[in-house]
């Protein structure tokens, strides 16, 4: 009875240390580092193409805990290993992180456009916590919007307790409709002003007497024609002057030209008596 017992005990330690040991496995990742996580843009049976969606590495998983990078360092945003976020408190990071991104720019991890299935794939991606942006969708009943989504490669599945390193994201696709404005309420129709009255045609000036033609100004008289003018007296010839008295001297010029004959006279005979005596 004893054995049995002691047999039994040794069976369920061994099947509680196998079962402790399975769960403490499909808890912790391994360490391939080597995950892809496929995006699905889908909205009521319709696909998107050409969507574009990034991603950024937001914390490494490193001894069995996460790490902020140094780019979401200081982020302000709290990881714990040991706590599995609700929806909620992962909705909340992720506002968080979408704030942050956009306040100072962060380098993305890669960027992708979805295919004609709608479809995009990023693969080989390490282990830790991403964040996952899409870009609003325009078409023509709305704007199809989605929260950002945060996951961790690879994604803890509860139902089976196993790690998935082939995830497909979730969308939660929202329609933002077109807002139409309302129509205004019919303004009141204004009264009706008082109805000016229309003056009275002015009365019409009375017609003034038309003014009489003037009378015809009498032809002029044609003037006389002169008489011819009778020859004028030819004039005699001018007496022509003399010398003019130029001045109150005048009286000089006589003995002067007397004084001068003698001068000559006398200068005359002196040559000639001065010629007979060279002669004898």
């Amino acid at each position: 009875m004893r054995k049995k017992n002691k047999w039994f005990w040794m069976m369920l330690v061994a099947f509680l240390c196998c079962g402790i040991s399975q769960v403490a496995y499909a808890l912790t990742p391994n360490d391939v580092n080597d995950n892809s996580l496929t995006v699905e843009f889908e909205y009521d049976g319709v696909v998107y193409e050409d969507v574009e969606v990034t991603i950024y590495y937001v914390a490494s998983w490193e001894n069995h805990e996460f790490v902020l990078t140094d780019t979401f360092a200081d982020s302000g945003i709290v990881l714990e290993p040991t706590t599995t976020p609700s929806a909620s408190e992962w909705r909340e990071i992720g506002e968080v992180l979408e704030e942050y991104i956009h306040d100072i720019g962060c380098d993305c991890e890669d960027c992708q456009h979805t295919d004609a299935e709608g479809i995009s794939v990023f693969e080989h991606l390490e282990n830790g916590v991403y964040y996952v942006e899409f870009a609003d969708v325009y078409c023509e009943d709305g704007i199809l919007t989605s929260d950002p989504v945060v996951i961790t490669l690879p994604a803890y599945e509860g139902t089976t307790n196993t790690w998935d390193y082939d995830p497909v994201v979730d969308l939660k696709l929202a329609l933002l409709s077109w807002e139409e404005p309302e129509d205004p309420d019919d303004p009141d129709d204004p009264d009706d002003p008082d109805k000016t009255r229309r003056p009275k045609d002015p009365d019409e000036p009375e017609d003034s007497d038309e003014p009489e033609d003037p009378d015809t100004p009498d032809k002029p008289e044609n003037p006389d024609t002169p008489d011819e003018p009778e020859n004028p007296d030819t004039p005699d010839d001018p007496d022509i002057p003399g010398i003019p008295q130029t001045g109150s001297w005048n009286w000089l010029i006589a003995p002067l030209a007397l004084v001068g004959m003698l001068l000559f006279a006398l200068g005359f005979f002196g040559m000639m008596k001065r010629g007979k005596d060279e002669d004898e």
